[in-house]
């Protein structure tokens, strides 16, 4: 005679088939979720990836942004000029022969370049003030931006150690030349115009 249990019981059997179709189900919850976390991973290190401003002060890195004022209180940012042309960046001091000189390359590339050059200096050198600044435009007929790095900030951001330290960015924003690193401070006219013509 079979066996008939009561109501509402199972057999052994039906129990386990039962807590195995309940282990399966969660198991693929489990695997469900953690593809779900893997997906967001790598959606979101995609995305912080593609939207990441990678940026130096060596050969082939973006140049560290900055906003700094001209002595007219004019603000030059450097990223609203990045792309448009090749830029020659100089980071001078008002009491540096060096610099001072550079200053008449600079200005003397200006009179040549400046249809197809982007140039701009920054006075870091910390005892500067406005006024310094103006004068050492004046002097040197300066007729492209100057602006104050206040204390230096910009110049430790771009690690430099010596004036004149000098940078040329090409068209696709990214660092061509630097003197840093090197022991060189001065250039002629014929030495810078021929790195930048390696960029225009």
């Amino acid at each position: 005679m079979k066996h008939v249990h009561p109501r509402g019981v199972r057999t052994q059997e039906e129990r386990a088939k039962i807590v195995s179709r309940r282990q399966t189900a969660t198991g693929a919850t489990k695997w469900v979720a953690v593809v779900a976390i893997i997906v967001v991973i790598i959606l979101v290190t995609y995305y912080a990836i593609i939207h990441l401003d990678l940026r130096g002060s060596n050969t082939g890195d973006k140049p560290y942004a900055f906003i700094l004022a001209t002595p007219t209180g004019q603000k030059y940012s450097l990223d609203d000029h990045l792309g448009d042309k090749p830029i020659l960046l100089g980071f001078m001091s008002t009491d540096c022969a060096h610099c001072a000189r550079m200053a008449n390359v600079f200005h003397k590339i200006y009179d040549n370049y400046s249809n197809k050059v982007e140039i701009v200096i920054v006075i870091s050198n910390t005892d500067a003030t406005m006024a310094n600044i103006t004068d050492w435009v004046n002097t040197h007929a300066l007729q492209f931006p100057v602006v104050f790095d206040t204390g230096g900030t910009t110049f430790n951001k771009y690690d430099l150690s010596f004036y004149p330290s000098m940078y040329i960015v090409n068209k696709a924003s990214k660092i061509s030349w630097t003197n840093k690193g090197t022991d060189q401070g001065e250039y002629t006219y014929e030495q810078l115009t021929a790195k930048l013509d390696k960029v225009t």
